[in-house]
């Protein structure tokens, strides 16, 4: 969403750094203005105060801003602020979940980036809400709000109904990788004997690496099957920012 002033904006002074409709983008503040247009079209997302990002997308080349260079930009804010949070998510994670029942899937969360442009649309971050508001106070709101809820729940692939007989499947299947590995490392010893090899503890501890690499591609698969509005930004498809992004998170 985009959010707009409802007074036009003035570089602050001893006489307007009282005023917050003209420098605060805040939905809970700005509605309180009388000159606050509210959205009464779903498909209008170029009107009102409150606004879709298509808008964003139509307005920018006008003033000369390049569109896709723009998100990119957007996307670099996102990826360096959780980058910074991913020592203490990784340390909380782990604590979850134990390393035996761990694939990297067991959560999610959704967050909000409130994201402040400055007048040659360069991004500033504000803040990011861990709980962002799913109230719908217009036609707008819950065409975005509803649509991003459908379509976090269509990546999550969770069906209620079908859920006890997922889990039942997916050990049916670790069992069989399990037995299936445990009679190729045996078969591959009775080979190589008498001559040493890596530890069963190893080989278990490879094994499990393996399965997880392949559902990590099974998920991707399916991400990118089933995505629509979202888009993924991390890895990043540039060689040289995701080389400086793994070079952040190794410090």
């Amino acid at each position: 969403l985009v959010r707009l002033c409802t007074q036009p904006y003035v570089r602050p002074t001893d006489s307007n750094l009282e005023c917050a409709y003209m420098h605060l983008t805040n939905y809970a503040i700005n509605k309180k203005n009388e000159n606050f247009e509210f959205n009464e079209d779903e498909e209008s997302g170029d009107k009102g105060n409150k606004r879709d990002f298509a808008f964003i997308n139509s307005y920018l080349p006008s003033i000369g801003i390049d569109v896709d260079q723009f998100w990119v930009n957007i996307e670099d804010v996102i990826i360096k602020t959780l980058i910074a949070a991913q020592p203490q998510l990784q340390r909380v994670y782990r604590s979850c979940f134990p390393a035996t029942h761990n694939d990297g899937t067991n959560c999610f969360e959704i967050l909000g980036f409130d994201v402040m442009l400055d007048h040659k649309a360069k991004a500033y971050l504000l803040e990011v809400n861990h709980s962002p508001s799913f109230g719908c106070d217009t036609p707008l709101d819950k065409r975005i709000k509803s649509g991003l809820i459908l379509e976090t729940m269509r990546l999550m692939s969770v069906h209620a109904e079908a859920k006890g007989r997922e889990m039942e499947r997916e050990r049916d299947l670790f069992l069989r990788r399990m037995q299936r590995a445990s009679e190729q490392r045996a078969e591959q010893r009775r080979e190589e004997a008498p001559a040493g090899g890596a530890s069963a503890s190893t080989e278990d501890l490879d094994f499990m690496e393996s399965i997880r690499e392949e559902k990590k591609r099974e998920l991707w698969e399916h991400e990118a099957h089933v995505l629509r509005q979202y888009r993924r930004i991390y890895p990043c498809a540039r060689p040289e920012r995701q080389q400086a992004y793994e070079h952040l998170l190794e410090l």
